[in-house]
């Protein structure tokens, strides 16, 4: 349906990529948190998002199994099912809820464990898209993920921004946006207030 209304733009996905020749990118995750999804966890999501260059003009998180929808517009706010969202107020790791995806347990580069003995809630999370709109809404503080493609966060990271959040990576710079399916990156996403906190735990 996308790309009959909009035949002169690109589009990114997992499985396939048409070439990146236009301005405007759709960048889409038809099933994120596919393991959530064979497992039977409601919380994996459909998540797009349209970028142009290194802006995120819309993003949308859809959860079926949960009837939740977030999303987002540059400039007009984020929301989900119709009412506006913003990332939390807590700036106090002692205070936060943070969730952290499994590999980074692994991955050298964040030293989960010491941050753990530092916050107040721990959360080991599923999909990019449904995780970044939890951070969104305030439901969490913070989300860690390691080696994560475009297609997992675009939609997510979109609502993300346009809610008042941040997503840096670990070397707490606006995270680059690489239209490569191939290529990922490590980041953080949270609250301007927490970033020097959590960036305190990077390897």
């Amino acid at each position: 349906v996308l790309s009959e209304a909009f035949p002169n733009d690109s589009f990114l996905t997992e499985e396939t990529e048409t070439g990146i020749k236009s301005d405007y990118v759709w960048v889409i995750d038809p099933l994120c948190g596919s393991y959530s999804y064979l497992r039977g966890v409601e919380t994996w999501s459909v998540s797009l998002a349209l970028i142009s260059g290194n802006e995120y003009l819309l993003g949308v998180v859809f959860q079926p199994l949960l009837s939740k929808i977030f999303y987002s517009q540059k400039g007009k706010g984020a929301f989900q099912n119709d009412n506006p969202i913003h990332v939390s107020k807590i700036d106090q790791l002692d205070q936060a809820f943070i969730a952290v995806e499994h590999g980074v347990f692994n991955s050298g580069k964040f030293n989960t464990l010491a941050m753990i003995k530092n916050i107040k809630r721990l959360r080991v999370g599923h999909g990019s898209g449904g995780e970044l709109a939890y951070v969104a809404a305030g439901f969490t503080d913070g989300l860690i993920k390691t080696d994560q493609a475009l297609m997992h966060f675009a939609g997510g990271r979109a609502i993300l921004e346009e809610a008042g959040g941040v997503f840096v990576d670990f070397n707490g710079k606006p995270a680059l946006t690489y239209l490569d399916r191939n290529r990922t990156i490590d980041y953080i996403a949270c609250s301007k207030n927490l970033v020097p906190e959590l960036l305190k735990y990077v390897i």
